[in-house]
């Protein structure tokens, strides 16, 4: 079959055509970086990529932070908030224990038989919320009143098995101090920190009565009358005169792109 010879001239005008496009394209590259063309893709991708999540107190990261316990146990006052800042450093080797364990996926925990879990969870929840830098040894913890959990007792670690079987300890108050908070703001002085401020308040109940105390020597009276619930206190908070306390959460001393808890402190405002 014979090809016409202004087919041919086509295919060959064609081919001159993309050789001379793979040719010239170093300079159309060179000159369209030249003119800025290139300059501002790479400025739009710089922007995006700066951009980030304006922290607030109703920011999704912000309802993940894990707290520590501040006041252990409920028939007393005593609590955390009587220094002025703690780190992880001031929490005792028992208080790093159970706030971990408080943290564990329920799922982990068999109740077949006895109630217990293996030690692994326990280690990962304090890497996790504490650090991996953590100091702390495994040996029996108790779950005082102050966590408020159903597991209030003793947990005993078998070393041999590396897991923690439960001892439950029924605890029966009739008065009960404890310590109430309110997020009022949120913040992240840079990338890696983020931190939150609460009003904070502490509360005496006895006979279904409330007290409302400014101090942790619960002497500086703010408020009283019949007791509902824990919530309902919380929200008088920002109607009366609280002292304020600062956590602060760091991302570079934790695992998994979370924030671990670094500091607690008051607030002089």
């Amino acid at each position: 079959m014979r090809i016409k010879r202004g087919t041919i001239i086509l295919i060959i005008t064609c081919v001159i055509i993309v050789i001379l496009g793979i040719i010239s394209m170093p300079q159309i590259y060179k000159m369209l970086n030249t003119s800025g063309v290139d300059v501002v893709e790479n400025n739009t991708s710089k922007k995006d990529n700066d951009t980030k999540e304006e922290i607030s107190k109703d920011s999704e990261v912000v309802s993940t932070l894990v707290y520590p316990v501040m006041h252990n146990d409920i028939s007393i006052t005593d609590s955390y908030y009587k220094n002025d800042s703690i780190k992880i450093s001031d929490l005792s080797n028992n208080d790093i224990l159970y706030n971990a364990f408080l943290n564990i996926y329920p799922g982990y925990i068999n109740s077949d038989n006895s109630i217990s879990f293996d030690s692994n969870y326990l280690i990962s929840r304090i890497e996790n919320i504490f650090g991996p830098k953590t100091g702390y040894n495994l040996v029996d913890f108790t779950v005082p009143s102050g966590a408020f959990s159903e597991y209030t007792g003793v947990f005993n670690y078998d070393s041999t098995t590396k897991r923690y079987t439960f001892n439950k300890i029924d605890n029966t108050n009739n008065v009960i101090y404890y310590d109430i908070k309110s997020i009022y703001d949120a913040s992240s002085p840079n990338d890696y920190t983020i931190t939150t401020s609460f009003d904070i308040a502490f509360v005496k109940i006895e006979n279904n009565k409330y007290t409302l105390y400014k101090d942790y020597n619960y002497t500086d009276e703010i408020s009283s009358g019949d007791y509902t619930s824990m919530e309902s206190l919380e929200n008088m908070l920002t109607t009366l005169d609280t002292k304020k306390y600062q956590y602060t959460f760091r991302k570079d001393t934790c695992n998994y792109d979370s924030y671990c808890f670094y500091e607690g402190k008051w607030l002089n405002e």
